[in-house]
């Protein structure tokens, strides 16, 4: 079970848009959220908010280096 693999995504943050705003993106637009710049990134596993992290580079590639677990520990059980 231990094997299984889960989507995991980083969230930078969220907003809302609406449809038009979507059709009318290009090259350059700016896309508001509502994270403020220095709060910590969300990494979301299988849906789930599981910790709080902050970016970090290793060699050409970003990371997430994990601040706060936030999910119990019998979830990962």
């Amino acid at each position: 079970m231990r094997d299984v693999s889960c989507p995991v995504n980083v969230l930078l943050g969220t907003g809302t848009m609406s449809v038009r705003e979507c059709l009318a993106l290009t090259r350059n637009s700016i896309v508001e959220l509502t994270q403020s710049a220095g709060e910590d990134l969300q990494l979301v596993v299988n849906g789930v908010l599981l910790a709080r992290g902050e970016i970090v580079i290793i060699e050409d590639s970003a990371a997430l280096r994990i601040t706060e677990i936030c999910a119990p520990a019998a979830a990962s059980e």
